[in-house]
């Protein structure tokens, strides 16, 4: 009888030892994670934004793709977003929206700031889609994922200012040293 508690006790240690064990793993495993899934949100946005701007200027043209092929087809749509838009102040509108995504797209590429890049792509997308909304009906940037895009960049910046969780090791490394210094 007691060689069966002996058994008994030793097998519930084990099974309390493996998940204490698969739950330090999945802590060590999670910092990775994070990385990758801002990484991944980083460049999906920052493709986005310059596939966009390569369109305006022609550059997927050579290759059958693009929906604008230059920047008067863009001006063209521009003008739909903001009809009240004409003559120099559409073009100040174009050209800036289209420096704008220029340069959040290499920022993004670069993983500087993600709060604030990130929180200035959410802010992007958000208006972009609102104009659409606004101007061509709600279909319009729920079809081109727009609000999902601007989402992803709010993730973007709220993972990109989290720092990852201490790892077990160093948990257990500072403990030894409080103990050791008592």
């Amino acid at each position: 009888m007691q060689n069966v508690r002996t058994v008994r006790r030793q097998q519930f240690e084990d099974i309390i030892d493996v998940r204490n064990t698969t739950q330090q793993e999945e802590s060590m495993h999670t910092p990775s994670a994070i990385r990758v899934v801002r990484i991944a949100l980083r460049l999906s946005l920052a493709a986005g934004f310059l596939s966009a701007v390569a369109d305006r200027f022609g550059w997927w043209e050579p290759f059958g793709q693009g929906s604008w092929g230059s920047m008067g087809a863009f001006a063209d749509y521009a003008h739909q977003l903001v009809p009240f838009a004409s003559g120099w102040l559409l073009t100040v509108i174009v050209w800036a929206a289209t420096a704008t995504e220029a340069t959040l797209g290499v920022l993004l590429l670069t993983g500087w700031r993600p709060k604030l890049v990130g929180a200035a792509t959410c802010l992007v997308l958000i208006v972009f889609g609102a104009a659409m909304a606004v101007s061509l009906g709600m279909e319009s940037p729920l079809s081109c994922s727009v609000f999902s895009a601007a989402s992803a960049a709010a993730a973007y910046a709220i993972l990109g200012t989290t720092s990852p969780p201490h790892t077990t090791d160093t948990t257990h490394q500072s403990n030894a040293t409080l103990k050791g210094s008592s």
